[in-house]
């Protein structure tokens, strides 16, 4: 496999590697929605939103959505 070749894009433009996003697709990390992680967190999803806009939660962007990070 070449793993300089095959990167994601996150919500800023930067790029994780492919090992990183496979980590997230095999399950070692889990992905939740913008509106599932505002309810965790106790907060609207638009400020989930926001907060990932800021940099203040890793996110990945998959389609028009949002994937929040969680350990």
């Amino acid at each position: 496999m070449a793993y300089g070749y095959c990167r994601a894009e996150t919500y800023s433009g930067s790029f994780v590697t492919f090992k990183y996003f496979c980590s997230v697709l095999l399950g070692v990390m889990k992905l939740y929605r913008t509106g599932k992680a505002a309810k965790m967190l106790g907060v609207h999803k638009v400020t989930v939103i926001g907060w990932i806009k800021e940099g203040k939660i890793r996110a990945i962007r998959i389609g028009k959505e949002f994937r929040v990070l969680g350990g």
